[in-house]
């Protein structure tokens, strides 16, 4: 008899996070939602608590606030336990590489119940989903020793704007998304350009989308 296991499930569509819980708990029996939440602000602090720990963390990248590889570096940097898989409506060739650099453990799409199923039931068994990620253990130990030895690492708020930007979205966009002056925003941007080494605000985005931080 297979082994049951939780699931946090972290998206900022109520909808969806229903429609969630709703394919996992059904097509795969020994699977228990124990909480869903919108936003990476509520869903870090329930992931490095252990008592409200899930098994596993599913997370969509699109998220308000805090976005999608935000939080899984964060949660990812902190702990060594905790396989979390990425999930996006988009084609995810968008977001595998920026996943995979955050220490997520594999991406899927939610617009497959197969796929979500498959990626949920492989992660739960081998850790991984595939070649192009680490396993908990390794990722964690990868962004410890980055953050350790570039003391010029993006800050999370300078990430956060990057993820932002790196959407498509204006600065005046990404300063009502993140609560914050267009200033700041732009300030955020210049740190952000200087870490990277970039000559220019477009070069930043594609050493950012391209994983080159």
């Amino acid at each position: 008899m297979a082994k049951s296991f939780s699931v946090g499930i972290v998206d900022n569509d109520e909808r969806s996070l229903h429609s969630l819980r709703e394919i996992l708990t059904d097509l795969i029996d020994e699977l228990s939602v124990k909480w869903m939440v919108t936003s990476g602000e509520d869903a870090e602090p329930l992931c490095l608590e252990s008592k409200s720990r899930p098994d596993m963390l599913l997370v969509d990248m699109s998220l308000n606030g805090m976005q999608g590889p935000v939080l899984c570096r964060r949660i990812r940097e902190k702990i060594d336990v905790m396989p979390i898989l990425a999930m996006t409506a988009f084609p995810v060739e968008r977001y595998a590489i920026k996943a995979a650099n955050s220490g997520a453990q594999g991406i899927c799409s939610k617009n497959s119940e197969a796929d979500l199923v498959n990626c949920v039931n492989t992660i739960n068994c081998a850790g991984v989903l595939g070649a192009g990620f680490d396993t908990v253990r390794h990722a964690h130990e990868r962004l410890v020793e980055e953050r350790q030895r570039n003391a010029k690492s993006l800050t999370f708020k300078e990430m956060e704007v990057m993820d932002y930007a790196s959407e498509g979205m204006l600065d005046e966009e990404v300063a009502h998304k993140m609560n914050i002056a267009v200033s700041t925003v732009r300030k955020h941007m210049q740190n952000a350009k200087n870490k990277l080494g970039a000559k220019n605000r477009f070069q930043a985005l594609w050493m950012w989308i391209n994983g080159e931080d």
